[in-house]
């Protein structure tokens, strides 16, 4: 019965983010419309792979687990593979998910996930809007290789108070916004923090009270368990004028996970039984801190600064203890734990200019100098306690790089000729790190002809390097994952890609796009090293082998809008390939080769006070590696010797084709005050397809008569895959009330 309930409070506290929503407001459901790029002010209109989400259609959009999620968002977009269900990974355009580029309010965010992806740092309840770049990256842009991800949160409200309440399954949270001086000074800030640890930890508590009374001993096994996450967003404006204004944004983010499991041991001496404890401890927190001063100045309508200063923080702490009682005349302990700790840390400063010299030139230029900091560490520690000498043993690994990542780059948008406009950039970036210089030139180039009044076509080249390296020995979000510099081993990872599109507005309920791409990528790096959970802080240049890239495919978006159902159908067909020569000699399938990848979203508004949404998603099944079985020989009882693993090729197995429906209905009601609030039912995976998260691979046997005559098994030589399904039918609800 213990068990059975600490059983069911750990699934809980650790999967019950599946079962939690909350919505943001009364049309929670309505459509995250995704439009083409527009022509504003400080847009460039000429990129390729550019889409763009709007903070307020966000906040109305599927708001499945916990509130809308901007990273899960980006996952239904064309290009983009989603990796292991439920988790915040992307893959962009055959990327391994550690070289996207998160900005949040123009500064880089290391850490972008909690619970191990199931959720994301971004507050939607905050985001103004967020620019995902795919292919065509202006000259601003930097750090990164495959994707930018550029969110920016929004002002507070200068003249009223408003806020949002929203209460799920698993969390809850509020926003608050409003003037500190009314017309010139305000904020807004946001909170969301899980509570599941309300409900687990009196649940745990119970049982092993329980435990304890049922078998009558007063050393029972014991279990302490608990699972925490929050988030918390401020930004504070202050206007001097209409065209001058600085404003202060700051953001924490912390994961908690603590657990301890105390087994009760014994020993008899001389008819006496004495009694202890074994115990394991184990230690896991992980987050984000960022600060950043804004200021933003229309010298004149053609003239616009921005300076910005700020740091950035990421940390991952992972600790284990675990002790061993005996008795010997008294009680004595045997200690052996481990604590390993990794910070990345940045400091920096960047100014941007953008200048229009008439309605048809727009010019952009600026510079990036960052200070940043990589400092991993591990402390570990053998002790004795209670012996007759007490014996302790202890030490340290730890790692320091101080870098120095400077930039500069210019860009220069301009209408050619009528039907053609040109955007032009060149990004200059140095890497200085312990006495080593990388410097490297990333010239961007996008054209854009315009060929009817509704219909465009699109061309970009662009090249991008990357500096920073994500040391991990699994491809999951771990806290166990910490950045790491190029150094003079190891390179800065380089991808150069072509694109190209056809965009039309074919009708004016219908929007079609049509892109393809071909990239390369150089410098890649995986974990070659042996098996371990946290790799070697001190020797991981050596244990990380280097590789290429390449993928290409094509993307079709078709986006429909009538008076009230809107529709968005995105089909990808893609490839992606990987070439590690340590690995293997030739070309292989990444992980996330999903050749096809279709996503059908629509929204009907039934009534003001109904609607209803609804999401098909599918994609061919990610790779795995699978080892072909070679037996020789078998002894005298028919038993195999000896057996060999032989492996084709890396990826060689296709999981089953992933497919789900989700849907979602909206109730919504003005309360007595007037304030608007929305019930909201959703229902992941309606039809329950148990989609494989891994497979396993068997060897297959038969029946045979050995030489002794006993009926016995032998391997065939075949081998029989089997994959499992983790996630089944989830329905959740959630409460949203504005203020």
């Amino acid at each position: 019965m213990k068990r059975l309930l600490i059983c069911i409070a750990l699934a809980f506290s650790a999967f019950l983010p599946a079962f939690g929503q909350e919505i943001e407001r009364v049309d929670t459901l309505r459509e995250i419309r995704i439009t083409a790029d527009k022509v504003r002010l400080d847009r460039a209109a000429t990129q390729t792979g550019l889409q763009r989400i709007d903070g307020t259609l966000l906040r109305r959009g599927f708001a499945f687990f916990n509130t809308p999620d901007i990273i899960k968002t980006l996952q239904m977009m064309p290009g983009v593979a989603g990796g292991t269900e439920l988790m915040s990974g992307l893959y962009v355009h055959g990327g391994d998910g550690t070289d996207n580029l998160f900005l949040l309010d123009g500064v880089p965010l290391y850490q972008v996930s909690h619970l191990v992806g199931l959720f994301s740092s971004f507050n939607s309840d905050l985001v103004e809007e967020v620019d995902f770049y795919k292919s065509g990256f202006p000259a601003r842009y930097g750090g990164r290789m495959s994707s930018v991800v550029d969110v920016r949160t929004r002002e507070g409200n200068f003249d009223e108070y408003h806020g949002t309440f929203a209460l799920g399954l698993i969390d809850g949270r509020i926003q608050v916004e409003g003037p500190i001086i009314k017309g010139t000074t305000s904020f807004n800030v946001g909170l969301r923090r899980t509570w599941s640890e309300v409900v687990t930890i009196p649940a745990i508590a119970y049982a092993n009270r329980l435990a304890e009374r049922e078998s009558g001993d007063d050393f029972p096994e014991k279990i302490h368990a608990s699972y925490n996450f929050s988030d918390f967003n401020l930004k504070l404006t202050h206007k001097f004028s209409n065209d001058n204004r600085l404003s202060l944004n700051i953001y924490g983010g912390e994961d908690r996970l603590p657990i301890t499991v105390k087994s009760p041991d014994s020993s008899t001496e001389n008819g006496v039984e004495h009694k202890g404890y074994n115990s394991v401890k184990g230690k896991l927190q992980w987050g984000n801190f960022l600060a950043s001063l804004n200021w933003q100045y229309d010298i004149t309508d053609r003239l616009y600064l921005e300076a910005t200063a700020y740091r950035s923080k990421n940390k991952n702490i992972i600790g284990a203890r675990v002790s061993m009682w005996e008795w010997d005349g008294k009680d004595v302990y045997y200690n052996i734990g481990e604590d390993v700790r990794a910070h990345t840390i940045t400091t920096g400063m960047a100014a941007n200019a953008y200048f229009r010299p008439s309605e048809a030139h727009r010019i952009r230029f600026g510079a990036t100098a960052q200070h940043k900091g990589y400092a991993p560490e591990r402390e570990y520690l053998t002790e004795s306690v209670g012996t007759s000498a007490n014996l302790k043993f202890s030490g340290k690994n730890e790692v320091l790089f101080k870098a120095w990542e400077s930039s500069l780059y210019a860009e220069d948008e301009i209408a050619v000729l009528p039907w053609l406009k040109a955007n032009l950039g060149l990004r200059g970036a140095l890497f200085s790190v312990n006495g080593k210089n990388w410097a490297r030139l990333e010239p961007r180039a996008s054209l854009m002809f315009r060929i009817s009044d509704a219909s465009d076509i699109k061309f970009s080249y662009t090249e991008m390097n990357q500096f920073d390296h994500s040391v991990a020995t699994t491809y999951l979000d771990l806290p166990t994952n910490t950045w790491m510099p190029s150094t003079a081993v190891v390179q800065p990872m380089f991808s150069r890609q072509f694109a190209g599109g056809f965009y039309t507005k074919a009708a004016p309920w219908l929007k079609i796009t049509l892109e393809g791409w071909y990239k390369t990528m150089e410098h890649l790096y995986e974990y070659g090293g042996p098996m371990a959970l946290y790799p070697p802080i001190d020797s991981w240049e050596t244990l990380f082998t280097e590789g290429r890239g390449k993928s290409w495919g094509m993307e079709t978006g078709f986006e429909m809008e009538w008076e009230n159902v809107t529709a968005q159908a995105y089909y990808t067909l893609s490839w992606s390939r990987r070439k590690f020569e340590d690995f293997y000699f030739d070309w292989y399938p990444d992980r996330n080769d999903n050749r096809h990848k279709i996503d059908l979203l629509a929204n009907w508004y039934v009534s003001p006070r109904f609607e209803l949404y609804a999401g098909w998603h599918y994609h061919t099944g990610n790779k795995m590696t699978a080892a072909t079985y070679v037996v020789k020989g078998i002894d005298e009882q028919g038993n195999p010797y000896p057996r060999f693993e032989i492996f084709d090729r890396p990826n060689s197995l296709k999981l089953p084709d992933y497919h789900r429906l989700d849907l979602g209905l909206n109730f919504k009601r003005t309360t007595r005050r007037g304030n608007e609030s929305t019930w909201n039912l959703s229902i992941y995976n309606v039809y329950c397809r148990m989609n494989a998260v891994f497979a396993q691979i068997t060897e297959e046997y038969e029946d045979y008569v050995n030489p002794e005559g006993y009926n016995s098994i032998r391997p065939t030589g075949r081998s029989i895959g089997q994959a499992f399904g983790l996630i089944p039918i989830i329905p959740t609800f959630g409460y949203t009330l504005k203020f």
